[in-house]
């Protein structure tokens, strides 16, 4: 049986499904976009961590600045000034397990990872270990 002048002959009750081999193949390539996506995730995640902790700093440390001008610094802003009423600067102290955010003297320390020496804010990668 001649399938149209090509020399090809077809068998019409041939299954037309894939091989094991075609699944294999794409199974590997599936595997290899997922680990992909998955290592590509992983920097993602740190570099949000990172942000967070930034974040959560300027955001004590603005509100370490609004304590000190309406009490001229006195006494040393702790986070328990800082929560408390009647004027609360921040609603809750900030907190992670990835990095700790102190009062030292009022200023702003962060320690990143927790377990890390405290460094003042602002000092240049004070985030950087907390990805």
């Amino acid at each position: 049986m001649d399938s149209g002048g090509n020399g090809c002959r077809r068998d019409p009750d041939a299954d037309q499904g894939f091989t094991l081999i075609e699944l294999l193949i794409i199974i590997v390539i599936l595997g290899i976009i997922s680990a992909a996506v998955i290592i590509s995730l992983t920097g993602v995640t740190t570099q949000s961590m990172v942000a967070s902790c930034s974040s959560d700093a300027s955001t004590v440390q603005t509100a370490v600045q609004a304590y000190d001008t309406q009490t001229g610094g006195s006494p040393a802003a702790t986070p328990a000034l800082l929560t408390a009423p009647p004027t609360t600067y921040l609603h809750t102290f900030p907190s992670s397990s990835k990095y700790k955010i102190t009062l030292v003297s009022g200023i702003v320390m962060i320690a990143a990872p927790g377990s890390a020496t405290p460094v003042p804010f602002g000092t240049p990668n004070a985030c950087a270990g907390a990805g």
